[in-house]
C-alpha cells in the first residue's frame, strides 16, 4: 500500500514544505513575495498622490473663486463714483481735479 496523500493535506500540515522541489524553488518564491510588497507600497503611494491632488485641485478652485471676488471688489471699490462717495462718507478733504493731466517731456541737451 502506497502512502499518498491528498495535496490538500500536505498543504495544510506544511509537509509540502520540505519537499525538495518546493525548497528549490524557496528563492523564487521570496522574490515573488519581495515583488508583491513592492508592488502592495506603490499602489499606497499612488492612492495616496491621487487623493493629495483631488485635495489640492479642490483648494485652487476654492482660491479662484475667493481671488475672482475680491478682484470683483476691488473694481467696484477703485470705480470713480465710489471712491467719491467713500470720500464723503469720511469727510475727507480730497477733491478731484476738473483739468486733464499734462504729459511731462524732458529734453536732453544738445552740445
Amino acid at each position: 500500500m502506497s502512502k499518498t496523500r491528498n495535496p490538500l493535506m500536505n498543504l495544510v500540515d506544511g509537509s509540502i514544505l520540505i519537499k525538495r522541489k518546493v525548497v528549490k524553488q524557496f528563492p523564487f518564491i521570496i522574490f515573488l513575495t519581495f515583488l508583491a510588497f513592492i508592488y502592495i507600497a506603490n499602489r499606497l503611494s499612488a492612492e495616496n498622490t491621487a487623493i493629495k491632488a483631488a485635495k489640492l485641485e479642490r483648494e485652487i478652485k476654492t482660491l479662484k473663486a475667493e481671488s475672482m471676488s475680491i478682484s470683483s471688489e476691488l473694481i467696484f471699490l477703485s470705480n470713480k463714483q465710489e471712491v467719491s462717495n467713500l470720500i464723503r462718507k469720511n469727510n475727507l478733504s480730497i477733491k478731484f481735479t476738473t483739468e486733464p493731466p499734462k504729459k511731462v517731456v524732458i529734453r536732453e541737451k544738445e552740445d
